[in-house]
């Protein structure tokens, strides 16, 4: 996988809602790519910020939500 594609579907890779195939090769570009490797820390330094400021802790419920807000 390129990164552009990567990047499309890196927060769903992040929130596991991918099927396994599509994980496996996000898992592999991850492990060759610094770039797309630090965005998906982003995402999970966005969530531990989320728990520290007593936001209901990410979860399937919080992210469930999260799109009808």
């Amino acid at each position: 996988m390129r990164c552009t594609g990567v990047r499309r579907k890196l927060m769903a890779y992040h929130d596991g809602e991918l099927r396994l195939a599509v994980r496996e090769k996000i898992t592999r570009h991850l492990e060759a790519c610094p770039q797309c490797s630090e965005l998906l820390d982003l995402f999970k330094k966005g969530d531990q910020a989320a728990v520290a400021v007593g936001v209901l802790e990410p979860g399937p419920e919080y992210w469930a939500s999260f799109t009808g807000r």
